[in-house]
C-alpha cells in the first residue's frame, strides 16, 4: 500500500514537521501549569452550628458563622474541599476523610459564641439537668470530648429531644444505662430507649453520686 503524500506540503515543498514547526506551532497556548483536577460538586445548608456535613466521608466542615442556615456549594477533589456563597469562596479546608469528625477554623467561630447564638453549652446543660443527673452528666460528657463544645451542639439536641417520644424518667435510666456501656451517643440512647434496655439488669448496678464516678466530666458550673 502506497504511503498517503499530502497535496499541501507536497505543493508548498516542505514535510508536514517542518509546516507545523513554522506555521501552528506559535499559535498553541502553554500546557497548564498544574495538572487538572477532577471535582465534584454539591449544593448544602449550612447547620446551626456553622458546619456543613459531607456525607461522603461523614465529616463536618465549618463556614463563617453568619452563614448558619445558608445554602452553600461545594467544590471539592481529592485534597481540597472548597465551600462558596453566592458564587463567593468562604472558606477552604483539607480534605478530610475521619468519619464523624470536624474541620473547624477558628476564625470562622463567633469572639463570643455563648453571646451570639442560640444554643451555648450552659443551655443545654440547664435542660439537662432537668431532665435528670444521668442525661446531664451524658450531655457534659459529650460537650467536654470535642475540641469545640459547639462542635457537640447537635448531638446533644438530639438526646434531649428524645423526651418527645420518651419520657424523661426513661431517658434519665437510658442515659444512665449508656455510661455503663461508655457509650455515648444519641443513636446509642435512641436504640436503649426502642428497645426497652434501659431497665435490663438495672438493679445489679451501683448507683453512685454521677459526679464523683465520673471526675473527668464537666458540672453545669463549669461553663458559668
Amino acid at each position: 500500500m502506497a504511503a498517503f503524500k499530502c497535496p499541501l506540503t507536497q505543493r508548498l515543498k516542505t514535510s508536514r514537521k517542518q509546516l507545523f514547526e513554522d506555521t501552528e506551532k506559535q499559535a498553541l497556548s502553554p500546557l497548564p501549569s498544574q495538572r487538572y483536577i477532577i471535582r465534584k460538586f454539591k449544593g448544602l445548608k449550612a447547620q446551626f452550628n456553622y458546619h456543613v456535613y459531607l456525607s461522603e466521608d461523614k465529616h463536618y466542615y465549618s463556614v463563617p458563622y453568619r452563614y448558619r442556615g445558608k445554602q452553600m456549594l461545594l467544590v471539592y477533589g481529592n485534597h481540597t474541599v472548597e465551600i462558596f456563597y453566592n458564587n463567593q469562596r468562604v472558606a477552604l479546608h483539607r480534605r478530610d476523610r475521619t468519619a464523624n469528625a470536624y474541620t473547624t477554623v477558628k476564625e470562622h467561630m463567633p469572639s463570643h459564641h455563648q453571646a451570639m447564638t442560640d444554643w451555648n453549652p450552659q443551655r443545654l446543660l440547664n435542660w439537662a439537668s432537668n431532665l435528670g443527673e444521668y442525661v446531664e452528666a451524658v450531655v457534659s460528657h459529650i460537650l467536654k470530648g470535642r475540641q469545640h463544645p459547639e462542635q457537640a451542639y447537635k448531638s446533644c439536641l438530639g438526646i434531649l429531644s428524645l423526651t418527645k417520644k420518651f419520657d424523661k424518667e426513661r431517658l434519665n435510666k437510658a442515659c444512665r444505662k449508656a455510661m455503663e456501656f461508655q457509650h455515648f451517643s444519641y443513636k446509642g440512647i435512641k436504640n436503649i430507649l426502642e428497645n426497652r434496655l434501659e431497665d435490663y439488669q438495672l438493679d445489679c448496678f451501683e448507683s453512685p453520686n454521677v459526679a464523683a464516678a465520673h471526675p473527668n466530666i464537666r458540672g453545669n458550673q463549669y461553663y458559668k
